[in-house]
């Protein structure tokens, strides 16, 4: 099977992912089409409330911090067991990108929860020597807003999904960018290069041939993005114990952690990110959506934090 290099891990898959692929023979995860069941499950199962919006694989089940199985209807049961191995088992007729939407997202944030490391659902881009992570919720403008860096220069280090090392680095994860079609517009893309995700969204994924950063940089700042009805941005910077809460505001797929018995690890995680690292909540104005802005006036805030 092809290997492929994300988040610093060989991951060998049967299904083509768009990754860059890898020369290494040390295989971390593997990614195989198998037939999933309750045998893959020694003990007791324990089952997660019903769907929600929060929540709207159903059932989930757990086996203390080593297996989760969910299931999406319509489209594929799958399987994350030990931090190594994704399996998945498509329902019939399901499409090959809604497949990879979950092995890439909830899959891989899950394997990645498993083996230890810090998942936020955030983007990050390079500057200078290190990275800015951006980190909110659907629609504040994480990936609009690491597109206009990249047009204007920078490389995309992740996008959606950040890993975050036992080093305090952010791992390079996949090179593309998913953007809505309002997005597109704003920022003049042309929309026929990118790929419509799934056939239910008009959300597409872009390629990144060019400025993708291929190695694991340190931390520099993370903003926390919101929207308000002023007209003006403004940078809050959070201090103190009161940096934990939008780190764990913004893990990726946080809701599983109970059942995974990967609380603990988690608080200490974040309290470790929050001890080392500046966070500032930068509202901006619900509309227009001022980009050329919003990079300016983050690049003035950066300036500022690290002042001689």
């Amino acid at each position: 099977m092809p290997v492929y290099s994300i988040f610093g891990l060989n991951i060998e898959s049967d299904i083509q992912l768009p990754a860059i692929t890898s020369e290494g023979t040390d295989i971390q995860i593997t990614i195989r089409q198998q037939a999933i069941d309750n045998q893959l499950f020694n003990n007791e199962l324990i089952k997660s409330s019903q769907p929600s919006n929060n929540n709207p694989y159903i059932p989930v089940s757990y086996q203390q911090n080593n297996e989760l199985w969910f299931c999406v209807e319509n489209i594929a049961s799958f399987y994350v067991g030990y931090g190594n191995l994704i399996l998945y088992q498509p329902e019939e007729g399901a499409e090959q990108q809604d497949i990879l939407l979950y092995l890439l997202g909830t899959c891989l944030g899950i394997i990645m929860h498993q083996r230890g490391s810090l998942v936020l659902h955030a983007n990050a881009i390079q500057v200078e020597d290190g990275c800015i992570i951006f980190m909110g919720k659907s629609g504040q403008g994480k990936s609009t807003l690491a597109a206009g860096f990249l047009q204007a220069g920078c490389s995309i280090l992740t996008d959606d999904l950040t890993v975050i090392n036992h080093n305090m680095q952010v791992e390079p994860a996949i090179p593309q960018l998913k953007l809505w079609d309002d997005s597109i517009k704003r920022l003049g893309i042309k929309q026929e290069n990118g790929k419509r995700i799934n056939l239910h969204q008009t959300k597409f994924n872009f390629s990144l041939s060019t400025g993708f950063c291929k190695q694991a940089l340190p931390i520099r700042a993370i903003y926390e993005l919101n929207v308000h009805q002023e007209n003006t941005f403004k940078f809050e910077r959070i201090f103190g114990m009161k940096k934990f809460i939008p780190l764990r505001c913004h893990t990726y797929r946080k809701f599983y952690l109970a059942g995974l018995g990967l609380t603990k690890q988690h608080l200490k995680l974040c309290a470790n990110l929050a001890a080392q690292v500046n966070i500032t909540r930068l509202s901006r104005p619900a509309k227009p959506f001022m980009l050329n802005e919003m990079i300016q006036a983050i690049k003035q805030d950066l300036a500022q934090q690290f002042v001689a």
